[in-house]
């Protein structure tokens, strides 16, 4: 199967104003994915965030549209499987993740679609497919997560947790986060401040175990360099819902 295009065009110097509810959002973001795979850019181009990305111009945006109408011409279903918050350079942004399944072909490769909002808005600020590769780390793309341990069940502070996995998440400029991510009972309302105190604790598991040079090491052979923050990844696995934390090195040192 060809390489996936990787698209993502955010500017995070404007926060959207529009406040419009989860189900609009929703709603867009599948509207969006059917635009973009069938390359119907006109229509994907409305629901673009036009005013927060005004680099974008359309006709940049219709070459990676048809780009990617070409990577998921074999797909023809996409199923809703995790809604979230994605924290980029200090911004917050509603994050929806789709499962791209093709019903007529059988594909082993697991491809996912990020649809990503600025906080309350109802219009596109970011789309990236992204493919998760799970054999060795030297075939691992740059746009998929490089394993640093397999699931596993973590004694933390005197409570059994679930660890899903850890994992090196690569970034721009050759840049790899360490994340860990838990099978967490998330609330209905989350309060960023509660969740980030709980995060912390996840944060110094990964140091007091010596997570951080080993995935130093592992960064180093696919060519990344660690960055200094962690990521903490809550996801409740019945509700299909997460929220991801990232913390500064001062908050868990």
């Amino acid at each position: 199967m060809k390489k996936i295009t990787i698209l993502l065009f955010i500017l995070f110097g404007i926060n959207a104003q529009a406040q419009e509810k989860a189900t609009k959002q929703e709603e867009n973001a599948k509207k969006f994915i059917e635009y973009i795979t069938n390359a119907k850019t006109s229509k994907a181009w409305k629901l673009f965030d036009q005013k927060n990305n005004p680099d974008v111009t359309k006709e940049k945006f219709s070459e990676v549209v048809k780009m990617l109408s070409k990577d998921f011409q074999d797909f023809d279903k996409y199923d809703l499987i995790l809604t979230g918050k994605k924290f980029i350079q200090g911004k917050t942004l509603d994050m929806y993740t789709f499962q791209a399944v093709s019903t007529k072909k059988r594909i082993i490769t697991d491809i996912q679609i990020d649809v990503l909002f600025f906080e309350g808005s109802h219009l596109i600020a970011g789309f990236q497919p992204k493919q998760k590769i799970r054999q060795t780390r030297a075939s691992t793309s740059k746009a998929a997560e490089i394993e640093v341990e397999k699931g596993f069940e973590a004694n933390i502070e005197n409570k059994k947790y679930r660890i899903i996995g850890i994992n090196i998440v690569p970034f721009k400029g050759k840049q790899g986060l360490l994340v860990i991510q838990i099978d967490y009972n998330l609330p209905d309302e989350v309060d960023d401040k509660k969740i980030r105190k709980e995060a912390v604790k996840f944060a110094k598991y990964l140091k007091e175990n010596n997570y951080i040079p080993k995935a130093k090491k592992i960064a180093e052979e696919n060519g990344l360099s660690l960055k200094p923050e962690l990521g903490v990844s809550f996801f409740h696995t019945q509700k299909k819902v997460g929220y991801n934390v990232m913390l500064e090195p001062n908050e868990f040192n």
